[in-house]
């Protein structure tokens, strides 16, 4: 939504196409504030869903439907599988992220054999593609170890509009976020090193089962306005991830005023080197040992 207020108030006109599950009232609200934005909804599922493959031939015809009707300038897209229908407009698609380099990261391996549908979409799409777009040189690296060579890529990373995050009174706590079953977000070593931890570690985003650790609060699902007023509280924040492209949360906690504990994967030495505390996301002991030479600096 930040993307389409910045070219709602360059005069641009926007036909703003939702995918993979339903938004928010918050979203819509939001969206219904932006001028020249045309919101469509639709809960197709995405490539890398399971059995997405039917939502994604229905989405195709649908997308397609639109662009008749809008006529765009240029065409955005932040989902592979729909690189190569026939627009009519130069193609920029952004690579987000993907279940290769995902899997590589956390899993150390290559994508298994049922997954490769899912690769040869994304190869196809990247390859169709007037340019590519990542967050990070490690990403746009990374689409091309993974997918072959396309035809232009260059790095834009994420932004935030400075004016939704701001430094608070802050307290004596560590701060982190993300879906706590997600094994790239490496949530659940914090259960491990928070017994060790003086301050109590925080964890906002969706979770299947209580990590039964004292030290460890989970605290669900937030919506934004309550993830930045605990950015504006914490001290530190602490993302221990094998995965992450970018990292925007990282982003949103450095604006924040957080001190900043991150893993030492290339997407975020590449944004913060100089800026953070890097650990090993492979070691407790490395990021309990980060966590407290943080919390005893002066």
């Amino acid at each position: 939504m930040e993307l389409c207020k910045e070219f709602s108030a360059r005069g641009i006109h926007i036909l703003l196409a939702s995918l993979g599950g339903e938004l928010t009232d918050t979203q819509r609200k939001q969206a219904k504030k932006i001028k020249f934005l045309h919101l469509e909804e639709s809960n197709f599922r995405l490539e890398w869903m399971r059995d997405p493959w039917q939502d994604t031939e229905k989405a195709s015809g649908w997308l397609a439907t639109l662009g008749q009707g809008f006529t765009p300038d240029i065409i955005h897209l932040n989902q592979y599988c729909f690189g190569c229908l026939s627009w009519n407009a130069p193609v920029v698609m952004v690579g987000h992220s993907c279940v290769a380099s995902w899997w590589n990261a956390v899993k150390n391996s290559s994508l298994p054999e049922e997954w490769n549908r899912y690769k040869q979409t994304v190869k196809t799409g990247l390859q169709c593609a007037d340019c590519v777009i990542a967050p990070t040189k490690a990403m746009l690296t990374s689409l091309r170890k993974h997918y072959g060579l396309y035809r232009r890529g260059t790095v834009i990373p994420n932004g935030r509009t400075t004016r939704y995050f701001k430094p608070g009174l802050k307290e004596n706590f560590i701060f982190t976020a993300g879906r706590i079953w997600d094994e790239g977000k490496n949530i659940r070593v914090l259960a491990e090193v928070a017994r060790s931890i003086p301050w109590p570690i925080f964890v906002a985003g969706e979770y299947r089962e209580d990590l039964n650790e004292p030290n460890l609060i989970l605290l669900g699902k937030l919506n934004e306005q309550q993830i930045r007023t605990w950015f504006a509280r914490a001290s530190i924040y602490v993302s221990p991830a094998f995965y992450e492209p970018f990292g925007l949360s990282v982003l949103e906690a450095g604006l924040s005023g957080c001190a900043l504990v991150i893993s030492d994967i290339p997407p975020f030495v590449e944004n913060w080197a100089g800026a953070a505390f890097f650990v090993d996301p492979a070691s407790a002991s490395c990021i309990r040992d980060g966590l407290l030479a943080v919390i005893n600096s002066p």
